[in-house]
């Protein structure tokens, strides 16, 4: 059986990703901190689809997380064909009020797993091509958003990283795909206690299902980069005719905080 890796998959964009994959026939390996979701959605996925599903429980804020996933794909021998690096956070504050040590861990999470575990696991995807690679960022990646200064950074590092790579690996059939999400219905807002925002954003949102069946279907596509969604992709097509600064003080005046 040919497995897919999901991480962050215990709820939102993640889980839906994992549910999608699980209907076209891979197993899968599910990676977030919530053993007890992981173990429930493992369980939805075995009766629902008869396919394998591991649920590993991992922290991507430790540096040495990644590393702890490739030693459990080897020791288990399992035969990896795509890797969704899902897992992303965001903090809702002024930037010069968190804690480095905060931010620091959203960038491990957001930023540095999601390399880390490309490089790690390239390997292991060689062997099982043509394989993919699914990074999600966000349309947040198109512009700046005052008081997510460091998430938006994050973001817009994802998808270059993801559109450089696609082009590194397409002659060895790794095909790279960057999926960029707006406004999503999932647990996002509430970790970040945005929770105030919520009326203003339900009027844009998506369905993560929504979100999730455009990313594995441009994914198999081969399509460098996914935008899912009519408002998203006009939004993102009109911050890219150099309107930047019109979107960026709109957002400084939706995500402003006293």
């Amino acid at each position: 059986m040919k497995f897919a890796l999901v991480t962050g998959a215990s709820s939102g964009i993640g889980e839906q990703l994992a549910l999608e994959l699980a209907a076209r026939g891979y197993g899968l390996v599910l990676i977030a901190r919530r053993m007890d979701k992981l173990e429930a959605l493992a369980a939805l996925i075995r009766s629902t689809h008869q396919v394998e599903a591991h649920p590993l429980q991992e922290d991507l804020s430790d540096p040495d997380a990644p590393g702890r996933v490739r030693e459990w794909l080897v020791s288990h021998k399992i035969s990896l064909q795509i890797l969704v690096n899902n897992a992303g956070y965001t903090i809702w504050e002024r930037f010069d009020s968190v804690p480095e040590s905060d931010w620091q861990e959203m960038l491990h999470v957001n930023l540095h797993a999601p390399v880390k575990l490309c490089q790690m696991l390239l390997p292991l995807l060689r062997e099982h091509s043509p394989a993919y690679i699914l990074n999600v960022s966000s349309t947040t990646a198109f512009q700046g958003v005052p008081f997510m200064s460091v998430y938006t950074a994050s973001k817009a590092f994802v998808r270059f990283f993801s559109r450089s790579l696609h082009y590194e690996l397409k002659s060895e059939q790794v095909h790279v795909c960057c999926l960029m999400p707006g406004t999503t219905r999932s647990e996002f807002m509430e970790r970040a206690n945005m929770m105030a925002l919520a009326p203003t954003a339900e009027k844009v949102m998506m369905s993560a299902q929504k979100v999730a069946q455009a990313g594995i279907k441009g994914l198999f596509r081969k399509k460098i980069e996914v935008i899912p969604g009519f408002i998203n992709k006009i939004q993102s097509l009109i911050v890219a005719l150099r309107l930047k600064p019109i979107f960026e003080k709109g957002a400084y005046k939706i995500y402003n905080r006293p």
